[in-house]
């Protein structure tokens, strides 16, 4: 299986105390803890009735994952083999456990802080970020730039930026 090498990508801006929580150690647990524990009781959003059909729901046939964590929300969606999956993570543990657990051909890893804009030759028709903006430095309005680099990277037929917040009941 031949898969494409990690490519890093702009200079990072104050990202990394988000990313280097997410530890190997952490990692191992995250599914169970964050998936399931947090996600459940915390922010009353299942993961397996809620996130997860949402998440295969919205999937298009070019789709970057954005904040991998271990890969889970691909992992479980069975993708068809037409679909070009990038993860695109600022910690290289996250695409490491994401790619491996893949164990997909052809999927392509960016080590890049989403703060930063993509390239804007880059065009995807779906762009997944779920648990990411709680990682991220300063305040809602830094935060909320990532949307506006984002859109250039739509495709011109795509249209799909999600995210997931959390509220009673859990949000998309």
């Amino acid at each position: 299986m031949t898969t494409s090498p990690t490519t890093v990508v702009g200079s990072p801006v104050n990202s990394e105390a988000g990313a280097s929580v997410y530890k190997p150690w952490l990692l191992f647990i995250y599914d169970w803890l964050v998936l399931g524990l947090f996600s459940t009781y915390a922010w009353c959003c299942c993961t397996i009735s809620t996130s997860l059909p949402f998440f295969r729901d919205n999937v298009s046939r070019s789709h970057p994952d954005i904040g991998v964590g271990t890969g889970y929300y691909l992992s479980n969606s069975s993708l068809s083999a037409d679909v070009s999956v990038t993860l695109l993570d600022l910690n290289p543990s996250s695409l490491r456990v994401a790619k491996a657990r893949l164990n997909r051909p052809g999927v392509q890893t960016i080590q890049h802080d989403i703060l930063l804009p993509l390239d804007p030759t880059r065009k995807y028709e779906s762009i997944s970020m779920f648990f990411l903006l709680h990682c991220l430095p300063g305040p809602p309005s830094r935060k909320m730039a990532l949307f506006h680099n984002l859109k250039n990277n739509l495709a011109p037929w795509g249209g799909n930026i999600r995210y997931h917040y959390f509220g009673k009941g859990g949000r998309t």
